[in-house]
């Protein structure tokens, strides 16, 4: 084996060079094609899982019930993002469940959807018609205020008779579930939504307090 490699050696060694490159290339070729499509994959796959990693949850606003097209959402998520989640493994999460679709079908792909998320604590706020009110606070998606806000707080965000007061099976007293957004103008200008109808609430399945109390103070600006 030994000798077999000396001999080849020296006959490398006399080839020119063009044909020195011929050989390695001739030997070689096989090889290296096959660790170049290994490199390509493995740094593919890297990019990939680096590019569309999901970042964590700062803060998550719903708005249940109405339809905002999907360049105002991501206006608006990337605006929130910016203002608070100055940590960029973090990001302010904006969704939109609406269906005009008659079919009920759809009507149930979206609730479960919907009831996914909030399963899944993606969801800290809620923006919503008044509408909706009754249904959100009798199906227990929206907790009452106090359980977020101090009775300052509550105060102040209650000024004019804006807060929402209801009750439930569960708690029959009447206890503030929402905001109203009347008159406010953070989210007019922001992506022209009109909110002289609307309002706001704690996701029951919030757990981000801090975070979320933050963005609430924003959307009553």
């Amino acid at each position: 084996m030994i000798r077999l490699r000396l001999q080849l050696h020296e006959e490398f060694k006399e080839l020119t060079f063009k044909h020195k490159l011929q050989y390695i290339w001739d030997y070689y070729s096989g090889p290296f094609f096959i660790t170049v499509i290994v490199l390509a994959t493995v740094c593919a796959f890297t990019y990939n899982a680096v590019a569309h990693r999901e970042k964590k949850i700062y803060s998550g606003v719903t708005f249940f019930g109405d339809y905002i097209q999907d360049d105002k959402t991501q206006l608006l998520r990337t605006t929130l993002t910016d203002r608070f989640a100055t940590d960029k493994k973090y990001d302010v999460k904006v969704y939109n469940f609406y269906s005009s679709d008659t079919d009920p079908t759809v009507e149930v792909a979206m609730g479960e959807k919907f009831f996914a998320m909030y399963a899944g604590k993606q969801i800290d706020l809620l923006v919503f018609d008044e509408f909706y009110m009754p249904y959100l606070v009798e199906v227990g998606y929206l907790v009452n205020l106090d359980s977020f806000l101090d009775k300052n707080l509550l105060a102040h965000y209650g000024k004019d008779g804006a807060l929402f007061y209801s009750h439930t099976k569960e708690y029959p007293e009447n206890m503030p579930y929402a905001i109203s957004l009347k008159n406010t103008t953070y989210l007019k200008n922001a992506i022209g939504f009109d909110t002289s109808k609307k309002y706001v609430g704690f996701a029951r399945s919030s757990v981000r307090t801090e975070e979320a109390r933050k963005l609430l103070a924003l959307l009553m600006s």
